[in-house]
């Protein structure tokens, strides 16, 4: 169903390969205009994060669907940009590799979970928590300060890299939990 909150997350879908363009731009051709392109974008993509999660709760529009596409969506936008700000050259400020395995390791292990309980329950089961929650909004922080070249941005690495770190052995215990429920 093509409710309000799943198109909100569709253009954040579309909007991702926007923001990840105008990082690549920027280093190609020097900061300026695109690197703050690439950060209203980001703001863009971050705020409709929360904005279509809390329509969806508000307007009784949650959807097997927009679960489905909220996951994606920002799998999407994680990944790309840590990959992008890990290994894109010519970046006046870079992601350390630790902090990229650490996420990405997270964001593996996350899909593989989904993968494992659709292929042994054919349902979709994705059950946030709270420091996934707080994860994500320091990934989005992190990734600001990278846009920006926040001078303190490892605080913002290392505090992202102890959530994925959290949030992902909460996952692997929940999702165990569940699948031993069915």
């Amino acid at each position: 169903m093509m409710t309000i909150p799943n198109r909100i997350t569709i253009f954040r879908l579309v909007l991702t390969p926007v923001f990840i363009y105008m990082v690549c731009m920027s280093a190609c051709r020097g900061a300026g205009l695109y690197r703050y392109i690439a950060l209203v974008i980001f703001i863009i993509i971050s705020l409709t994060d929360f904005l279509d999660g809390y329509l969806a709760r508000r307007l009784h529009q949650e959807t097997s669907l927009g679960r489905i596409l909220d996951v994606t969506a920002d799998k999407f936008l994680i990944i790309s940009s840590v990959v992008v700000f890990t290994f894109l050259k010519n970046l006046p400020l870079h992601l350390p590799y630790w902090v990229a395995a650490v996420i990405l390791l997270r964001d593996l292990l996350i899909i593989i979970g989904i993968v494992w309980v659709c292929l042994k329950t054919k349902k979709f089961y994705v059950k946030p928590n709270i420091f996934g929650k707080i994860g994500i909004a320091f990934e989005m922080l992190m990734i600001i300060s990278i846009i920006l070249v926040f001078k303190y941005s490892f605080i913002f690495w290392q505090i992202a890299a102890v959530f994925a770190v959290i949030s992902a052995i909460i996952y692997a215990f929940e999702t165990q939990k569940f699948i031993r429920e069915i």
